[in-house]
Order: C-alpha cells, then sequence, then structure tokens
C-alpha cells in the first residue's frame, strides 16, 4: 500500500513538473475546438453549402476536441501512475532475486 502513495505522489510531482507543457497541450487542444467550430461554420456557409448534417459533424469535432483537452491532465496522470507502478515493481522484483537471478 505505501507503493499506491508513493506512485500517487510521484505522479503527481510529474504533473506539476510539467504543469507548462501540459497547459500549452491542453491550450492548443482549446484553441484547435474553437477554430474548428469557428472556421468549420464560417467556411462551410460562406460558400453556400452548410447543412445540417455539416453543421453537426463540425460541432461534434469541436466538442470532441474540447473533450480530448479537458480529459488531458487526466490521461497523462493515468499514464504515469501505470509506468511508474510497472518501474517500481520491476525494480522490486529485481532486489527481491539479487543481482544474479
Amino acid at each position: 500500500m505505501s507503493n499506491e502513495r508513493t506512485i500517487e505522489a510521484a505522479a503527481k510531482y510529474a504533473i506539476e513538473k510539467n504543469a507548462r507543457t501540459i497547459d500549452l497541450i491542453v491550450g492548443y487542444l482549446c484553441d484547435a475546438s474553437v477554430l474548428v467550430l469557428v472556421f468549420g461554420i464560417l467556411d462551410t456557409y460562406s460558400t453556400g453549402k452548410l447543412t445540417w448534417s455539416v453543421a453537426g459533424f463540425v460541432v461534434g469535432l469541436a466538442f470532441v476536441l474540447f473533450l480530448a483537452a479537458m480529459a488531458t491532465r487526466w490521461v497523462i496522470f493515468r499514464f504515469l501512475k501505470v509506468v511508474l507502478r510497472y518501474s517500481i515493481n520491476t525494480v522490486a522484483e529485481h532486489q527481491e532475486r539479487g543481482p544474479w537471478r
């Protein structure tokens, strides 16, 4: 159980240490969702090809990009926990077996 607390603390520390990079990724995804929404609607409207199905697709794509932006930090945190758990378990198994086995 102490490994779980260590893994949690290490993952939080990694997230805090790389907060600027993660915020940059989140910012790009948020900007992409807005640009898809605005320019997708404007481009199809200006060419006279705007239909309900095209508008629904553009809005859906913008919403998916927005959800990806909101889920980025959670996905990175979960990925870090998996990687750290694997690393700690591998090191612990290696220490239990000894250096020559």
